[in-house]
């Protein structure tokens, strides 16, 4: 990923792939994508706009994902900040009028759809903030190297836990 040399010394830049499941188009007519997997494309292109754009010399320092199995790369807690922060660009109106197309006719969404969909934004927010309250939480439990969250492996019950996590955040 990222950067190596060509051997001029120019930059080499990352060949990176987007794979995906996305709505499929039904008899005859275009796929027509939800919303949700419009956000979830963006979030994955954010990704591929961080390998592609990282300029680290080594690649090893770059960017990785838990299954690249050498360690390196940004620090776990940064590695979603770039597509988090892409996939916010699909709840400005204006970015939707840009995306959305009615097949029939090519037109933009209708401004009030539009408008209903960016106030959604905060439905559920709470919740939502409160899942990755608990992620956090369980994280740092599971990984923490002392004190009262320390577990003997013969004693760890991984369900056991993040069911408490959840009890505790109030999700349930």
């Amino acid at each position: 990923p990222s950067y190596f040399p060509g051997p001029d010394g120019d930059r080499v830049r990352p060949a990176c792939v987007n794979i995906g499941n996305l709505s499929r188009g039904s008899n005859g007519k275009p796929s027509m994508l939800r919303f949700r997997e419009v956000e979830t494309f963006f979030h994955e292109f954010g990704h591929v706009v961080h390998c592609v754009l990282t300029k680290s010399e080594h690649s090893l320092q770059s960017w990785a994902w838990s299954a690249v199995p050498w360690p390196g790369g940004v620090e776990q807690d940064f590695l979603e900040v770039p597509s988090m922060m892409l996939e916010n660009f699909v709840w400005q109106p204006e970015i939707l009028r840009r995306l959305s197309c009615r097949p029939e006719d090519g037109a933009s969404l209708p401004n009030e759809m539009i408008d209903a969909l960016s106030k959604s934004r905060h439905v559920m927010k709470g919740y939502q903030d409160s899942r990755y309250l608990a992620m956090a939480l369980y994280d740092l439990r599971v990984h923490s190297s002392g004190g009262p969250y320390t577990y003997k492996c013969n004693q760890f019950d991984a369900k056991d836990l993040y069911n408490e996590m959840i009890l505790n955040i109030k999700l349930v």
